[in-house]
């Protein structure tokens, strides 16, 4: 009986600590805020300029890199054109021609770079992307440059 009685206790404080609590579940709703349409327009223009914002800062990012790329090719083509005028004129053969032609490609790269500021939306987005190709086949080229002066060394 004692033990009955202990739970009937038990039971009842249970459900009156969780019929308080649930107190404040129910009831009065808060009232809902009216949302207008000058809101709205608000909130739209607040993301155009943050998207236009973290757009402008990825394009920043990616011409700095694209600088720093193209500063990188300036000093390994100076490097390599020192190093050709070192050996003698059996090595520099075709090496010179090689020389002409990464010095044409990264000036032509250095074309598009500038191209890239002034352009917006697919037209960048184009435009980067013979870019990354470009700059693939630069670093392949100068690749192959530094090889063959290692051989005809």
């Amino acid at each position: 009986m004692k033990q009955n009685l202990l739970q009937l206790l038990t039971l009842s404080a249970a459900l009156s600590l969780m019929a308080g609590l649930m107190g404040g579940c129910g009831g009065q709703e808060e009232p809902q805020q009216v949302v207008t349409k000058e809101d709205v327009k608000e909130e739209a223009k607040e993301a155009v300029e943050t998207t236009m914002a973290y757009t402008a800062a990825k394009k920043e990012e990616y011409q700095k890199k694209l600088n720093a790329q193209l500063s990188k090719y300036e000093e390994q083509l100076d490097a390599l054109q020192a190093r050709a005028e070192t050996m003698s004129q059996e090595a520099k053969k075709g090496l010179e021609e090689k020389l002409e032609a990464l010095s044409q490609k990264t000036d032509t790269l250095k074309q598009r770079a500038d191209q890239l500021q002034s352009k917006t939306g697919k037209a960048w987005d184009d435009l980067k992307a013979g870019i990354d190709n470009a700059v693939n086949d630069l670093d392949a080229a100068f690749d192959q440059a530094a090889s063959h002066f290692s051989s005809s060394s």
